[in-house]
């Protein structure tokens, strides 16, 4: 597994890689492409001690698989792999995409201006793969990863977050906040060579497709809940609505309402839920609860946003066609970061602007919750929408994820889109918390697009 070995002019890890291929596949993808060996134990011994040199040894192998196998296949045979770390990698591959820690849609992102940005020898942002960075303009899909505290709690918050959340918790909705919040930032930054994607599991789970997840029927639990425990057991009135579950028989299990609670993730026996994950809050006997049922979109109705916990790996939002960047638009287009700030000068915040108080945001030493700025709002212009998005880049104060801003004039009526592909009511405003995205559609769309899950969106 050392890229630099030759052996009679032949780089000895190519033809190895190639004897794995099977069958008669369309392409392959490599996971972890750019693979640099951090374990000391394996890198010190093999000639190669740069990061540096390993990516250069590394891509002379992966041009070497994809031109033979585009001779042995013909063109169409496409050569891939996550080359997340690794832009460098991500040129000499047939298409390629950054898995998981480019950005999310909660999670602070890099200092102004903009986490997009393209580095030489960087990662594989989305600026790096605009065609002056990119000459044969390899196409990338980039990941949002839509996970909070837990994969299966509903908060982002001290529950164990030992990150910059650790100083109280914030309710989390991936029904809608946090799809569209991701599918905003993605518009924000895109370009003619990059995609979207979307993940919302701890880990990669690669048995989930089109599942939607959502609350079934009201119940009650019949036992005590309290905050800051793992509860083991949660017994319920009734089990009518808790299946199906999901392919391993594990599922999820909403105590409180379907807009805001705990969710808790394991399996169910007759009435009994047995669980391991961390309550947010306390709760008593007879409080409200909803069993989470694991449906496929491609089998039935799309759901309605507000009766989802989750989307898998795509939301029907993902289809709507937002046109292409306006020339005409805002900034031509371009995406103006910020286009209001919410502090000064512009004060958006629905926090108190100036003064000294750790509340206000000209204010940025407070502690807590109230330690840093308060968050901008961003905006691009395309032809059939405009996009918005409140960031949370740190040091942001973390209020501001619980927090609406003042109402925005839009000098128009736009349709905001829901994550099942629809539009709400005409408005000409909007108001938008901390980490909070929108796409406002200057028409409605009341039938949302067919189901046709996919992996990845290119704009």
């Amino acid at each position: 597994m050392n890229p630099s070995d030759i052996q009679g002019g032949i780089r000895t890890m190519a033809p190895w890689l190639e004897t794995f291929l099977t069958g008669t596949p369309e392409g392959v993808m490599f996971d972890d492409a750019p693979n640099w060996p951090t374990d000391d134990r394996l890198a010190n011994m093999i000639e190669i001690t740069t990061d540096a040199a390993w990516v250069t040894n590394k891509n002379a192998v992966f041009t070497k698989i994809a031109s033979d196998w585009h001779t042995s296949f013909g063109s169409h045979f496409l050569v891939g792999g996550n080359a997340q770390t690794h832009v460098a990698v991500c040129y000499v591959l047939d298409w390629c995409y950054a898995e998981s820690t480019l950005y999310t849609s909660y999670a602070p992102q890099q200092e102004e201006p903009n986490s997009f940005d393209y580095t030489v020898n960087g990662s594989t942002t989305y600026d790096a793969m605009l065609t002056v960075n990119n000459a044969a303009n390899i196409p990338a899909s980039e990941m949002c990863y839509d996970w909070p505290n837990s994969g299966s709690n509903s908060y982002v918050g001290s529950l164990g977050n030992t990150g910059i959340y650790n100083t109280g918790t914030h309710y989390w909705d991936r029904g809608q906040r946090g799809p569209i919040t991701c599918l905003a930032q993605h518009y924000l930054a895109a370009n003619s060579n990059t995609g979207f994607s979307y993940h919302n599991q701890g880990s990669f789970n690669y048995n989930l497709t089109d599942e939607v997840y959502v609350y079934g029927p009201a119940t009650t639990i019949t036992s005590t809940i309290t905050q800051g425990m793992a509860p083991g057991t949660i017994t319920i009135a009734s089990a009518a609505g808790c299946t199906p579950f999901d392919y391993n028989n594990f599922g999820y299990l909403r105590v409180g309402t379907t807009s805001a609670g705990d969710t808790f993730y394991g399996t169910i026996s007759g009435t009994t839920f047995t669980t391991t994950t961390t309550a947010a809050n306390s709760y008593s006997s007879g409080n409200e609860a909803h069993c989470v049922q694991s449906l496929h979109q491609a089998q039935g109705a799309v759901p309605q946003a507000g009766s989802v916990f989750l989307w898998a790996t795509w939301f029907p939002a993902m289809a709507v066609d937002v046109g292409v960047p306006n020339a005409s638009g805002l900034g031509g287009g371009a995406r103006v970061m910020p286009w209001k700030t919410g502090g000064s000068p512009d004060c958006i915040s629905g926090l108190v602007c100036t003064g000294g108080a750790q509340t206000n945001c000209d204010n940025t030493g407070g502690s807590g919750d109230f330690a840093g700025r308060c968050a901008n709002l961003h905006r691009r212009d395309y032809t059939k929408a405009i996009i918005l998005y409140r960031d949370k880049k740190f040091p942001t104060k973390n209020v501001e994820l619980d927090t609406y801003s003042q109402p925005i004039n839009l000098s128009g009526t736009y349709y905001p889109l829901r994550a099942d592909g629809t539009t709400g009511p005409a408005i000409t405003s909007i108001q938008l918390r901390g980490s909070e995205g929108a796409i406002l559609m200057i028409s409605p769309i009341t039938t949302p697009p067919a189901p046709a899950p996919t992996m990845m969106v290119k704009k």
